[in-house]
């Protein structure tokens, strides 16, 4: 039996099936806001790379890596930069000075 004060809702971006409504509006920001920060924590932290084959490691290593992306995203925002610009810029620095004294000289 389903319940009588049962609600289903229904998300979609199409505006025309919800109207101009300020809510629906505001839920669209919302869920934008979340599928940014999903694709944020893939791509600079690696989130979707865990090896872990127990659960337990699994949320471990999910935690670890979102408490990363906290520090990494207030570092981002205190020096007004990216989080892609603050992830790439140690590896850029050590790249220009591989260039300039680099390991093996060729003649």
């Amino acid at each position: 039996m389903v319940h009588p004060n049962r609600v289903d809702l229904m998300i979609t971006n199409d505006h025309e099936a919800i109207g101009a409504s300020e809510e629906a509006r505001k839920a669209c920001t919302f869920r934008w806001k979340i599928e940014e920060y999903h694709r944020r924590v893939k791509q600079v932290i690696g989130i979707g790379k865990c090896q872990a084959g127990k659960p337990k490691a699994q949320r471990k290593d999910i935690l670890t890596a979102i408490l990363a992306w906290l520090v990494l995203h207030g570092q981002a925002f205190a020096k007004a930069i990216n989080t892609y610009e603050l992830k790439n810029k140690p590896l850029a620095m050590l790249q220009m000075a591989l260039w300039r004294n680099p390991y093996t000289v060729f003649a």
